[in-house]
C-alpha cells in the first residue's frame, strides 16, 4: 500500500513536469529572437514587442514560473471582460490563451517556449493598443492628418504594470482621459447586463399610449435604463417623465409624447444601440491621440455640433448647421490655413444652374438684388444687363457667380479655410435663427458656425484685433476680402459619430441622418492598431 502511494506521487510529479509551461530556457533566448530579425521586414511589425522586452531586459514575461502564470491569469481576466470596454474578446485568440493557461498546450522545446512567449505578447499588446487607440479608426473621405499611433506607450505601460505587479491597473492606465469614454463604457456595461439576462428579448412598441397599460413601452424604458421594474412597482398612470428622460437620450424634443419620431428611435433594437456605443467609444479612443498634444476643431455631423480642444481640454462648444441628406457634409481631416474676413462666396456651379440661374433668367435684376456678381472665366466682372439670358442654360453658362460682401452674404463675415478636395469650409452665416432648431441639416455641405468670431480669436491669437474690427465695422458691402494666415493651424476633424455627451455629461444617441451605417458590418476589416500588422 505504501509502495502504491509512492508510485502514485512519482507519477503525478512527472505528469506535472510534462505539463510545465517552460522547459529549461536560456536567458538570452528573447534577445536572440530580435537580433535574428534586425535585417528583415518583421522588425516593423514587432517594434512594439521589442520595446516591451527591452524594458524587461529581454526576460521572459509570461512563460517563466508561478509569478508569470499569475500575471497571465490577470491579463486573461481583463481580456475576457473587454466587451465591457467596447472591444471584442474574439480579437485576442481566446482559444490559444485558454489552452495555454489550462496547460493543454505542452511546450516541448525552447523554440516552442519562445514562440508561445512572443505570440502571447503580440496578443496582449494588441489588446493594450486597442484600449489606448481604439480597435477601429473613423472613416474619412479625406484624411490629411494621418497621425502615427505611439506604439511604445502601450508597450511601456504594460512593462511597468508587469514589473510593479499592478497588472490590474492596466486598463485604467491605458484608457484615454476623455469624458465620453467613461460614460459610454458605463452604458455598454448596463446594456451588456440587460442583453445577457435570460429574460431579455427585443421589444417593439406598437401602441402610442404613454401610460402603464402599454407594457411594451414599460419594458423598453426598463431596457433603456429609464425605469427599474424591480423597484418601481407602483407607477403612476402617466409615463410622461420617463419618456422625456428617454427622449433626451435620443436627442428628441422632450415632450413626453410618443410621436412617430419617438417611436422610431425607441424601436431601434437594443443590440444595435450596443453596436453604436462600441463603435463610438473606439472613435473617441482614436480621437484622444489627436487632441492630446494640439488644438483641434471637432465637428460631429449627426450631432450638428462643434467642440474645440486644446491639448485634450475642451475649451469651446457650439451648434452647427451641416449638409442636407441630399448634399451631405463630407467626413475629413485637415488643418486651418487662413482666416478670411469679409469673404466672397464663390457659388458652386451646381447651385448656380439649379437654383440661381432660373431666377436670373426670369429677372436679371435678381443678380444685383442678391448682391451677386457675374464674372467671366478670366475673373472680370460682367454687367448682367449685357448678357443675353435667353441663350444661357445649365449646359451653356460660361460664367462664374460670386456673392459680394455685405449683410446678405451667405458666408457672413468670416470664413476658415483648410485644404480639402470637396470645396467645403467653416463659415459664419446671416441666418442665425437656424441655430435654435434641433435638426440643423440645411447646407449644401459647408459648415455654418454659431460662434465664428470666438473661434476666429483662438486661431488668430496674435491678431485678435482683426476679429475685433468685425464687431466695430459690422457687415460692409463690397469690402475686399482680407486673408490672414492662421497663428494656430488647428487640426480639423469632421466625423460621423452616432453617440456623444451633452454639456451636463449625459449620453446622447444621434439620428443616423445620412444612413451611413450598416450595423451588422460596422467594423472595417483593417484594425489600424493590431500589433501584428504594419
Amino acid at each position: 500500500m505504501q509502495n502504491d502511494a509512492r508510485h502514485l506521487l512519482l507519477y503525478l510529479f512527472f505528469l506535472f513536469k510534462s505539463l510545465d509551461l517552460h522547459p529549461q530556457i536560456k536567458p538570452d533566448e528573447i534577445r536572440h529572437y530580435f537580433q535574428e530579425r534586425q535585417s528583415n521586414a518583421e522588425l516593423l511589425e514587432i517594434s512594439g514587442i521589442e520595446k516591451f522586452y527591452s524594458l524587461l531586459d529581454f526576460r521572459f514575461a509570461w512563460i517563466n514560473g508561478d509569478s508569470s502564470r499569475s500575471s497571465l491569469d490577470t491579463i486573461f481576466r481583463l481580456i475576457k471582460r473587454c466587451d465591457e470596454a467596447g472591444l471584442d474578446p474574439a480579437d485576442y485568440q481566446p482559444g490559444f490563451l485558454e489552452n495555454l493557461i489550462q496547460k493543454r498546450n505542452t511546450l516541448l522545446s525552447r523554440y516552442d517556449s519562445v514562440s508561445a512567449e512572443i505570440r502571447l505578447t503580440q496578443i496582449i499588446l494588441q489588446f493594450c493598443c486597442d484600449l489606448a487607440f481604439g480597435n477601429c479608426a473613423p472613416e474619412f473621405r479625406f484624411n490629411s492628418l494621418k497621425y502615427q499611433a505611439d506604439i511604445f506607450f502601450p508597450a511601456a505601460t504594460l512593462s511597468h504594470c508587469l514589473s510593479a505587479k499592478v497588472l490590474y491597473k492596466l486598463k485604467a492606465l491605458l484608457t484615454p482621459p476623455v469624458a465620453e469614454i467613461l460614460i459610454i463604457e458605463e452604458q455598454i456595461q448596463k446594456l451588456n447586463a440587460i442583453i445577457s439576462s435570460p429574460f431579455f428579448h427585443e421589444v417593439k412598441i406598437i401602441s402610442s399610449r404613454p401610460d402603464t397599460s402599454n407594457t411594451a413601452l414599460i419594458q423598453k424604458l426598463y431596457q433603456l435604463g429609464v425605469v427599474n421594474i424591480m423597484h418601481d412597482s407602483v407607477l403612476s398612470g402617466s409615463l410622461a417623465q420617463p419618456i422625456k428622460t428617454a427622449q433626451h437620450k435620443f436627442n428628441i424634443p422632450a415632450d413626453g409624447i410618443l410621436t412617430s419620431i419617438t417611436l422610431k428611435e425607441f424601436n431601434i433594437p437594443i443590440h444595435i444601440r450596443l453596436q453604436q456605443l462600441k463603435l463610438s467609444v473606439n472613435y473617441y479612443r482614436w480621437l484622444y491621440q489627436i487632441i492630446r498634444s494640439q488644438s483641434v476643431i471637432l465637428v460631429n455631423i449627426p450631432a450638428c455640433n462643434m467642440k474645440v480642444y486644446n491639448e485634450d481640454s475642451l475649451i469651446m462648444e457650439m451648434r452647427m448647421v451641416v449638409g442636407k441628406k441630399s448634399t451631405p457634409t463630407p467626413t475629413l481631416t485637415s488643418r486651418i490655413k487662413n482666416v478670411v474676413l469679409y469673404p466672397y462666396w464663390h457659388v458652386p456651379r451646381k447651385i448656380v444652374v439649379n437654383e440661381l440661374l432660373p431666377s436670373f433668367k426670369s429677372n436679371p435684376a435678381a443678380v444685383e438684388a442678391g448682391n451677386f456678381q457675374i464674372l467671366d472665366l478670366s475673373g472680370n466682372i460682367i454687367n448682367p444687363s449685357g448678357i443675353n439670358w435667353s441663350k444661357v442654360n445649365a449646359d451653356h453658362f460660361p460664367y462664374i457667380v460670386r456673392q459680394s460682401t455685405g449683410c446678405e452674404n451667405a458666408l457672413g463675415l468670416l470664413k476658415l479655410e483648410f485644404y480639402n478636395p470637396f470645396g467645403v469650409y467653416l463659415h459664419d452665416t446671416p441666418l442665425k435663427s437656424a441655430f435654435m432648431l434641433r435638426r440643423r441639416f440645411f447646407s449644401h455641405g459647408c459648415m455654418r458656425m454659431e460662434m465664428p468670431k470666438e473661434l476666429g480669436r483662438l486661431i488668430l491669437k496674435n491678431h485678435v484685433e482683426a476679429i475685433d474690427s468685425l464687431d466695430q465695422k459690422g457687415c460692409v458691402r463690397n469690402q475686399a476680402p482680407i486673408i490672414i494666415p492662421a497663428d494656430d493651424e488647428m487640426a480639423v476633424v469632421v466625423w460621423y459619430n452616432p453617440v456623444g455627451i451633452d454639456a451636463k455629461g449625459r449620453l446622447i444617441f444621434f439620428e443616423d441622418v445620412y444612413q451611413k451605417f450598416s450595423w451588422g458590418k460596422y467594423r472595417e476589416a483593417g484594425n489600424a492598431y493590431i500589433i501584428t500588422r504594419s
